[in-house]
């Protein structure tokens, strides 16, 4: 990194972090109200306020730990939006390994009480743009250069920064596709167990039908608090017992570790558990600065609690499957949904700590369901109707078990399901208020480097152009492993495989740079030195390279290349991994 000067700064609280410690003559304050304080005493307005948020003890109750960190943060919040002296100071949120950055799919999470900020704060900036930052520290770096990384982070004018080897990563989203190899079989055991949390739900049911019909599951636990008085719960378990499965139905608040684990206890070893879906929680909405501490832990309580318990009391188990659902607004945000990103952030993590783990795990981040009995789970007509202008289109019930069944192929931790309006994420693109973390999905003409790479891209795209649709995407392919195999001293272009990762085939740090220039030059595209982390196989960069050259003229072609959806507004799954930071923006 190189040198940045450093804006005036306040540290808030940094003791937690030991932040003071790489920034000994900065201002420092136990909380919001005493820089208030001391600004009423004659103290300047501090370019940048820095907030550090982590659980001081990382072996005490995760749960509990999450509630009080998520709390506090809210507090904090709500007491620099409420201040009028502040309203053009950032509020930058430090964490320390609470989210799960690079190309590494089994990266863990060490603070995981405190992904729950990352949740929050993405709703803030979706509520504030432009008043909030996320920076995540490494967890192996020992005591970094804190004023040159904070400096560095700044410069980059990004919204969500981890640091992780003295680089700087931000997270983008991308249109994943199930694994080629996929034969479409069922992971999960037909004479084991499936339990199902939240069973008894609109979306609980969908669930448990689909998995009856389309997966041949023939043991079901479907439970929720009040799940013997839920309304159809009697029909839904008549249904699926015509249907061949054997269903019970009972009441279980997951947030009780002790009638979670006598549940457990109470399935047969005749039909072992063989896969937990975590898919229970309330929905409630409203306004940052309206959310009380009461609210807050009425979204986190069943989500956090019960997927921790269920963690808990299961890992000694060989579980073929742990799904957790968790919301989309733990990853892009979403007004009005602080409590709900909250959990979901922390479920995304907790996937990606049991992935680490080495046990089985997916965290799907669903967007909006628009099933017609589905009234209590999903967002009102109004707040449907916000979404559609932001680009996100409610999904029907049969998409979104048609993702969770491509969910299941992927091999990430982390999946968002959700269905965009490629148009409407253009046109916010054009106005400068898309959200940067669509920015992988939204297909631009990129910036040309020079006349004679220029002219390069010129002759490649007006080659492209000539060709039939079906033959662009295989013409780039074998451009990128052309150049893949000169750089890995390949004779041959087949060597390099389509769909292998290039960090698998041999790519390091300084052949991806060669890679990239050599790309760079081919086709006049100004192409960034994160180039095989942010599209690590050869297939994704050939359609990147295509997006970038022939901008809404590739949309289709990139479909027919492979086979798959890949229309402006069909339903797309999103990799975790592009989640997870790949890009670097040093």
């Amino acid at each position: 990194m190189g040198t940045t000067e450093l804006p005036s700064i306040a540290l808030i609280d940094p003791a937690p972090l030991a932040l003071h410690t790489g920034l000994p003559d900065t201002p420092s304050y136990p909380d919001v109200p005493a820089l208030a304080a001391a600004l009423d005493e004659g103290a300047a307005v501090p370019a940048y306020g820095v907030l550090a948020a982590t659980t001081p003890d990382a072996t005490g109750e995760v749960a509990r730990a999450a509630h009080h960190l998520a709390a506090s943060v809210l507090v904090a919040v709500q007491e620099w939006l409420a201040e009028p002296r502040l309203e053009s100071s950032p509020l930058i949120i430090v964490t320390r390994g609470s989210v799960a950055a690079g190309p590494d799919r089994s990266a863990d999470v060490p603070d995981l009480a405190a992904s729950v900020v990352w949740g929050m704060i993405r709703t803030a900036q979706s509520e504030h743009p432009d008043r909030f930052v996320l920076l995540d520290i490494d967890p192996e770096s020992g005591t970094p250069d804190f004023e040159t990384l904070l400096a560095q982070a700044i410069a980059t004018n990004e919204q969500q920064l981890a640091c992780r080897d003295a680089t700087l990563l931000t997270p983008r989203l991308a249109t994943a596709e199930a694994a080629p190899d996929t034969d479409g079989a069922s992971a999960l055991d037909p004479s084991g167990t499936v339990l199902i949390t939240g069973g008894v739900s609109p979306q609980g049911r969908q669930l448990a039908r689909h998995l009856v019909e389309e997966h041949q599951v023939r043991h079901l636990v479907l439970t929720s608090p009040q799940a013997l008085e839920s309304p159809g719960a009697d029909g839904l378990r008549d249904d699926l017992a015509e249907r061949g499965a054997e269903v019970t139905i009972t009441a279980c608040d997951t947030t009780d570790r002790a009638a979670l684990a006598g549940l457990l206890r109470e399935i047969p070893d005749a039909h072992p558990l063989v896969a937990v879906i975590h898919a229970a929680g309330v929905l409630d909405s409203g306004v940052l600065e309206s959310l009380t501490e009461q609210q807050l832990n009425e979204v986190l309580g069943e989500r956090i609690s019960g997927a921790v318990h269920l963690h808990e009391l299961t890992r000694h188990l060989d579980l073929s499957a742990f799904i957790l659902f968790s919301s989309a607004a733990g990853v892009i945000g979403g007004a009005g949904y602080a409590g709900l990103a909250s959990a979901s952030a922390f479920l995304d993590a907790l996937a990606h700590r049991r992935r680490a783990q080495g046990l089985p795990a997916l965290s799907v981040a669903w967007g909006a369901w628009e099933s017609a009995d589905a009234a209590t789970d999903r967002p009102n007509d109004g707040e449907l109707a916000r979404l559609s202008r932001e680009g996100a289109v409610p999904l029907a019930a049969e998409e979104g078990l048609a993702l969770f069944d491509t969910a299941l192929t992927m091999g990430d931790p982390m999946v968002v399901g959700t269905r965009v309006d490629a148009s409407v994420l253009r046109e916010r693109a054009m106005a400068g208020v898309l959200s940067p973390v669509w920015r992988g999905l939204v297909r631009m003409p990129a910036k040309r480097v020079a006349a004679a790479k220029d002219d390069a891209g010129l002759s490649l795209a007006r080659r492209l152009i000539a060709l039939p649709k079906a033959e662009r995407g295989r013409v780039v392919l074998e451009l990128v492993r052309g150049h893949a195999a000169a750089v890995l001293g390949h004779d041959l272009p087949a060597r390099v495989e389509e769909t292998r990762g290039f960090t698998d085939a041999g790519i390091d740090s300084l052949t991806a740079v060669e890679l990239r220039n050599r790309l760079s030059a081919a086709t006049g595209l100004q192409l960034p030195t994160t180039l095989v982390f942010d599209y690590p196989t050869p297939a994704e960069l050939a359609r990147h390279v295509v997006a970038e050259l022939l901008g809404d003229k590739a949309e289709v072609d990139l479909a027919a290349q492979h086979g798959t959806s890949g229309t402006a507004d069909e339903p797309i799954a999103v990799v975790g991994m592009a989640c997870r930071f790949p890009g670097g923006v040093g």
